[in-house]
């Protein structure tokens, strides 16, 4: 009988401990944000937009709105998740 009621502390205890370590395992993490950053040739003009497929830096990506010249990617970054 006592080993019966050891038996099952024991089981309970170590429930105790493993079920929140599992439970925590299984929560999803936000994925990061990626981040292209695009510059103006003249430096004058600056805008960043989500990471697209085919992105990589030195890709012109157009003309600046403000002066005509080249835009280039210039860096691609990963922007932490917000914590809560």
């Amino acid at each position: 009988m006592d080993l019966v009621l050891i038996s099952i502390l024991l089981i309970l205890l170590l429930l105790t401990l493993i079920l929140p370590l599992i439970k925590g395992q299984r929560q999803t993490q936000e994925k990061p944000k990626i981040i292209t950053l695009i510059k103006c040739s003249n430096k004058d003009y600056e805008t960043q937009r989500e990471f697209k497929q085919g992105d990589f830096v030195g890709k012109i990506e157009g003309k600046c709105p403000k002066c005509g010249n080249r835009l280039f990617i210039v860096a691609i970054y990963a922007t932490s998740p917000k914590q809560k």
